[in-house]
């Protein structure tokens, strides 16, 4: 200990012994070195002025000693001057000379100095950077339209914290405001919280597409607005729950630690407004409403608070057993029931497994030892011999593990259950169901697959969206033209063919959406059945026994140039099964008039069907492992493995290409993957 640190000491302790601060609170001054006096003296004046505010002060220093400036952003005023151009400028007269002269400025701003492992907020914040920000807190609280109706507990939390996670602090609530308010919020009437966070996702989209990305992933507060490689929903969640509690929106951080169907977790944003409570929203990518349909994926769902939650595992484990990384914050709460029907959930044992106190809800992760990654924690209850595991949602997989100290691994201990919901009598009751039965005997059963993930949730969303969409054609593009088909229902996430009765040549032949909704197209072939020249049309998929005709030879395609409609459109004709269209229509001109009579549409897929060609290989679940099966070479988009054990969970590996993989079981002949259950 030097010299200064000693004098510090020895002027705080004596002051601190006659101060009637709470515990929390005078622990936090005592590590709060140079500082400690410039907070003495800010809770001393409001402790005679504002009661309130000497609460608030109360709040957020005794919980500063949690939160950890692990980085510190020094940034130019440049930019500043340099983003007000763009924050304000009308998106409809952004030109091409603007676009460039955008990316050549930024060239030229130095980027952000970021300075690592600083410390705790409570002795890097200054007292004059905290009371700044109680001040123009309760400025907010007191005059926004958003916050008429927030509580004291809800103003502690989504209103008054300077920080949202381990972002880096450099600005308070009132330079960010100088920034941020006109161009997002503006002067006029008052918004629906909505409306403002849509045209904060479409300003931050639009200001993306001026600069070419970037491998500097850290642009301080402008990083929702900069385009990167490699983008961090922590960070950007982060930085604009900043924004928005600056322009009087409160705002609060949850995350899943993965979702149930992906081997990545995921941070939003929450709206607590008076017009806007609990809407999530991922910043500055994600629409709202698809956020709002993902979250039945998240098997477990936590609040970043900046008070602490005594409740939190950190505190009942921290001096027992070892705590998952995920878990192991002082300031998480467990939201769950907020988003999803939960249940308290109580596992019977005969005995404390492997002497642990806790045992913990996994979920499925490839990347993960014994590919399971702990999400929840449960305590053990010895009064009634069970684990105990508070807001747990119903219809999610879980595999209860443990830790185990010597492999340092989390090992499956009891088989995976599924909460299900049963009505009886018109009430409702829940019981745990084990899918997984012990193993008994070596019954077998032939498994047809064809996938290795299920289609996506807006995929399927965009496959529904090309029902009543048209085709129409014609010989000139100022005129409709004919209607030759009507798609009567969606398409299914596969090559599909569709054929028409037309006799009569057109130039021009066009796709047209419903409502101008987007047509999310990977390919598109236009196909003609008269006369035998030409190209053979793609070959359709083979995906069972019965789909015995790969390609009827009667079709042939039919070329032409690409329409124009948007960015977009001609990436459904560019022979590209992974690039598609966002276009409202998309078409070809021949050239000259020809004769149609079919069409074949790839929607956009991720490629996780099963691929002529590719290698594959199953696993089975049994005695809390996956056990290999066999390995073969697709002949089809389907693929078949015979004698495989029966009753479990299975999961098929693409060995050749692709990344995404879900367990699965067979029910019926059929695959039911763990997401959907």
């Amino acid at each position: 200990m030097n010299c200064r640190t000693l004098l510090i000491l020895l002027c705080v302790l004596p002051v601190l012994s006659c101060q009637r601060y709470d515990v929390d609170v005078e622990k936090a001054i005592a590590e709060s070195g140079g500082n400690a006096s410039g907070y003495i003296e800010l809770l001393e004046s409001y402790r005679q002025s504002d009661t309130l505010k000497y609460k608030a002060a109360s709040f957020l220093i005794a919980n500063m000693l949690y939160h950890i400036s692990d980085s510190v952003i020094e940034q130019s005023k440049d930019w500043e001057e340099y983003m007000s151009v763009y924050l304000r400028q009308r998106i409809d007269t952004i030109n091409e000379t603007d676009k460039h002269n955008a990316a050549a400025r930024v060239g030229k701003l130095p980027p952000p100095i970021v300075v690592k492992n600083v410390g705790s907020d409570i002795a890097v914040l200054s007292p004059k950077f905290i009371r700044d920000n109680i001040e123009y807190s309760f400025g907010i609280w007191r005059t926004s339209p958003y916050c008429r109706n927030l509580s004291w507990e809800e103003f502690l939390e989504y209103i008054l914290p300077y920080r949202s996670i381990q972002e880096p602090v450099y600005m308070g609530k009132k330079e960010l405001s100088q920034v941020f308010y006109e161009p997002i919020i503006g002067n006029g009437e008052t918004k629906d919280v909505k409306d403002i966070l849509y045209g904060f996702r479409f300003r931050a989209r639009f200001i993306r597409l001026l600069h070419k990305a970037s491998d500097h992933q850290n642009w301080g507060i402008y990083t929702p607005f900069m385009p990167i490689k490699k983008y961090d929903c922590n960070i950007l969640s982060a930085y604009t729950g900043d924004i928005l509690r600056a322009l009087g929106i409160p705002v609060s951080i949850n995350f899943t630690p993965q979702w149930n169907n992906s081997d990545l977790g995921h941070t939003w944003c929450v709206t607590y407004g008076d017009s806007c409570r609990h809407i999530p929203f991922s910043p500055p990518f994600i629409d709202i409403t698809q956020d709002t349909e993902r979250i039945k994926h998240a098997p477990k769902i936590y609040q970043m608070c900046f008070g602490v939650n005594h409740d939190a595992p950190y505190f009942k484990l921290r001096d027992k057993e070892s705590i998952p990384h995920v878990l192991n914050s002082p300031t998480i709460k467990d939201v769950t029931d907020s988003y999803l029907e939960t249940v308290t959930l109580r596992i019977p044992v005969n005995r404390i497994i492997e002497n642990q106190e806790a045992i913990f809800l996994s979920v499925f992760n490839k990347s993960k030892s014994n590919c399971v990654n702990p999400v929840a924690c449960g305590l053990y209850d010895a009064k009634s011999k069970s684990y105990v595991f508070c807001k747990v949602p119903i219809n999610h997989l879980f595999f209860p593990t443990f830790f185990d100290r010597d492999s340092g691994k989390y090992i499956p201990c009891l088989r995976p259950l599924i909460i299900r919901r049963v009505s009886c009598g018109g009430k409702k009751s829940y019981k745990v169901e084990y899918p997984i039965k012990k193993s008994s005997g070596y019954d077998s059963v032939k498994l047809t697959l064809t996938r290795k993930y299920p289609v996506k949730d807006h995929i399927k969303k965009y496959l529904k969206d090309f029902k009543e969409a048209i085709i129409v054609a014609s010989n000139s593009l100022s005129e409709r033209g004919d209607t030759l088909f009507t798609f009567c229902d969606g398409l299914s996430p596969y090559m599909q063919r569709f054929t028409f009765r037309n006799l009569k040549p057109y130039r021009f032949y066009r796709i047209i959406s419903k409502d101008q909704t987007p047509l999310y197209v990977a390919e598109h072939q236009w196909l003609s059945n008269l006369g035998k020249s030409g190209t053979p049309a793609l070959p359709l998929p083979i995906l069972s026994l019965s789909d015995s005709v790969r390609n009827a030879p009667e079709f042939y395609e039919v070329k032409g140039t690409p329409l124009f409609c948007d960015a977009t459109s001609r990436l459904s004709y560019d022979g590209d099964s992974m690039t598609f269209s966002e276009s409202p229509w998309i078409g070809v001109d021949f050239g000259s008039s020809v004769v149609v009579t079919g069409v074949q549409l790839l929607p956009q897929n991720s490629n996780n069907g099963i691929v002529e060609g590719d290698v594959y290989e199953l696993y089975y679940y049994r005695d809390g492992a996956w056990i290999r099966h066999s390995s073969k070479q697709a002949q089809y988009n389907y693929i078949e493995f015979d004698n495989v054990p029966a009753s479990t969970l299975y999961w098929l590996r693409n060995l050749t290409e692709g990344k995404e993989e879900l367990p699965f079981f067979y029910v019926d002949g059929t695959q039911v993957f763990i997401d959907s259950l």
